[in-house]
Formats: structure tokens, C-alpha cells, sequence
């Protein structure tokens, strides 16, 4: 897991990055998954503004991103 203060990233936002492999067996097939989770957060109330997930199992591949359009115009705001 990787945080980016605001300063360091020239933002007004927390970056959290966070990567996670997971392997295990079940059933008697071997498992594995990667992840990859991007949240940007507001440092003042700690509501995201921004989340974006990428995970891999074998073939398959997802992934999606939330944008909360609000808090990112209050916080685009305040920097102002």
C-alpha cells in the first residue's frame, strides 16, 4: 500500500494505492488473483472522490471507477 500526501502529488486530494496477490488451492486447482485498488480521498472529511479497482483470476479481467462528482466540486472549490 502506497499513500501520496497532497503535497508530495501537488493535489488537493490523499492518494492510496494499494496492490495485493493472492494465490491458494481449492478444490484441487491452484488460485490466484491480482488486484489493484486507486482510491483519491478528501483530507479534511476522509470521503473519496475517486475509486478505481482492476483485478485479474486467471482470463478474466474487471474493472470500474466511482466518481463522487460532489465532493470532488466542493473540494475543486475550496482550493480555489
Amino acid at each position: 500500500m502506497f499513500v501520496t500526501p497532497p503535497q508530495a502529488a501537488g493535489t488537493t486530494y490523499l492518494t492510496i494505492d494499494q496492490k495485493t496477490f493472492i494465490s491458494f488451492r481449492a478444490l484441487g486447482q491452484d488460485i490466484s488473483q491480482k488486484q489493484l485498488f486507486t482510491y483519491r480521498l478528501d483530507p479534511t472529511d476522509g470521503n473519496f472522490i475517486y475509486h478505481d479497482s482492476h483485478t485479474e483470476q486467471g482470463e478474466q479481467k474487471a474493472a470500474e471507477t466511482m466518481i463522487n462528482y460532489r465532493e470532488m466540486k466542493i473540494l475543486n472549490y475550496a482550493s480555489r
